[in-house]
């Protein structure tokens, strides 16, 4: 019974082994000039740059764009809170000065 399970691990522990060297021999192979990039002519560089600093221009127009409008949208927020505070205070101002007992209804006669 022990033997089984020996062989079991055995045969599991050199399966891996055997992926990580394969995995390792792949890595580790080296390119015989097969998979090299070709170098591109200076016209095509210049078109590639050129994408580049329109496409840098755009993100950067798209970000002030969108700064802008967030930093509209936090000051009429504000605007609106301090709109709504000066309303509080005038509304506590207006009845700070009051008989507190004005604004109630008169009590209600002993039941009988």
């Amino acid at each position: 019974m022990r033997l089984g399970r020996v062989r079991k691990r055995t045969l599991l522990g050199g399966g891996v082994a055997l992926l990580v060297g394969v995995l390792l021999v792949l890595t580790l192979m080296p390119d015989f000039g097969g998979n090299q990039a070709r170098a591109l002519a200076p016209a095509d560089l210049n078109r590639i740059a050129t994408k580049n600093d329109n496409a840098a221009m755009s993100a950067a127009a798209q970000l002030r764009a969108r700064s802008a409008a967030t930093a509209r949208a936090a000051d009429q927020l504000q605007d609106a809170q301090d709109r709504g505070a000066a309303a509080a205070d005038a509304t506590v101002a207006r009845f700070a000065n009051e008989d507190p007992g004005a604004n109630r209804a008169a009590p209600a006669p002993p039941a009988r």
